[in-house]
């Protein structure tokens, strides 16, 4: 699933690529994807103008010029394409936008989704804080408002792991399995330790982490693991840049040049993901 940097990426090609452009059509090609599609507004959002495109957790958010919001999420094998009214399209091309441009040129742009996993929804603009996919989520990693203090805040009232509480989106929004794992190695914290055992000289340093990862793995495109292309298609590279992820078995980049014994990236189980890191240079 698409994390915070494959997201925000995403995010930042649409607005690139359609924001200011006007809604002339839609074209429903499936009854449901993780949540049934609501026909009924269609109408409503015709001849809209796509004025701001925000992300928000792993949600991008359209904001219309009318009254409403296009929610989407990207699920496990969602994606954007941008292509011309007579190009072919795709099998699980689910949602088309058909957007004329400031230049009053046309073009289509198609949500697609083989697994059918994410999701479409449109939200009138008064619901969008208290929807019940948003109103719960937490603090976005990449904000002022994120700092070591508010982290250990959260991890000293937690009785989980703490890896298992960075990914918890009610706390922390965006962080996923594999930022976890390089945010903890980047920050010499072990995954195994309890999030309330955490200091405070800890929390200040994996903030810094998590803000260093997110945004290194932004200006990298993301990680392109199985399916993941932004919306010009092109894929992420930070996978070419992992410190553990993936890397069971491989030497650890930091210790190893200390000739440190038992300097071999590790794989465990932590609630079922898996998780690596080192334990030699990790505490």
């Amino acid at each position: 699933m698409p994390e915070l940097p494959e997201v925000e990426t995403i995010c930042n090609s649409l607005k690139s690529n359609v924001r200011g452009s006007i809604i002339k059509d839609v074209g429903v090609k499936t009854k449901k994807l993780r949540y049934k599609i609501q026909t009924r507004y269609i109408k409503e959002i015709l001849n809209n103008r796509i004025q701001s495109i925000i992300r928000r957790g792993k949600y991008i958010l359209f904001f219309l010029s009318g009254n409403f919001v296009l929610l989407f999420h990207m699920g496990m094998s969602g994606s954007f394409s941008i292509s011309d009214l007579c190009s072919q399209r795709k099998k699980h091309d689910h949602i088309l936008f058909t957007l004329e441009n400031l230049k009053r040129k046309k073009k289509v742009l198609a949500f697609n989704d083989p697994r059918k996993f994410g999701c479409f929804i449109i939200v009138r603009k008064e619901k969008i804080s208290c929807h019940r996919l948003l109103h719960h989520l937490g603090l976005e990693p990449l904000d002022d408002q994120f700092n070591g203090e508010a982290l250990f805040n959260i991890l000293k009232d937690t009785h989980s792991l703490v890896k298992s509480t960075l990914m918890n989106q009610n706390k922390i929004v965006g962080i996923g399995n594999i930022y976890a794992c390089e945010a903890l190695f980047d920050a010499g914290i072990s995954p195994q330790r309890d999030a309330a055992n955490i200091s405070i000289h800890e929390a200040k340093k994996l903030t810094a982490s998590i803000k260093k990862i997110l945004t290194k793995a932004i200006k990298s495109g993301g990680s392109s693991l199985v399916n993941y292309k932004n919306v010009d298609g092109k894929m992420g590279y930070f996978q070419s840049k992992f410190s553990v992820y993936k890397r069971e078995g491989e030497d650890c980049k930091i210790c190893s040049k200390k000739d440190t014994k038992n300097s071999k990236i590790i794989r465990l189980k932590i609630l079922g993901r898996s998780t690596y890191f080192c334990p030699t240079c990790q505490l």
